[in-house]
């Protein structure tokens, strides 16, 4: 379901792009896992901080996990342009991931499902942020 919520704003001006300088020097305490390419279904929805009807920047997400815990990839909204992603995970599986001047901290749970709370402008803070894996794709298959 796409949100009327902002009228004509573009959601995407709203997740212009942030300051990324300091990912690889975050994601040196990230843990070393194969690299692998993940398709997600993502949106932002309601919290009993931020109670919104329907979801707000549906879209798909394509994310690319490197070997050093470090996060690369591209939103692309529903109904907006597409836009960069980067972050890193942890070896307990917590993340973030940085999407303009918007923040999710969050967990990467077992099935690749990403879960977590954004922090950000108004529109898009206080919000529950989900992504569910569509595919799985692994670049350098390992023998």
């Amino acid at each position: 379901m796409k949100s009327k919520m902002f009228g004509p704003l573009a959601p995407a001006s709203f997740l212009a792009v942030g300051l990324h300088a300091p990912l690889r020097a975050q994601a040196r305490d990230m843990h070393p896992i194969p690299q692998k390419t993940i398709t997600y279904r993502a949106s932002l929805e309601a919290t009993a901080a931020r109670p919104i009807v329907g979801a707000v920047l549906p879209g798909t997400m394509r994310l690319t996990l490197d070997p050093d815990g470090t996060i690369q990839g591209t939103y692309i909204p529903e109904d907006g342009h597409p836009f960069p992603v980067t972050g890193g995970v942890r070896q307990n599986g917590n993340l973030f991931l940085t999407m303009g001047r918007t923040t999710v901290n969050g967990r990467l749970m077992r099935d690749g499902t990403i879960i977590g709370s954004t922090f950000g402008p108004a529109p898009f803070d206080a919000l529950k942020f989900v992504a569910v894996p569509k595919e799985l794709e692994h670049p350098q298959r390992q023998g």
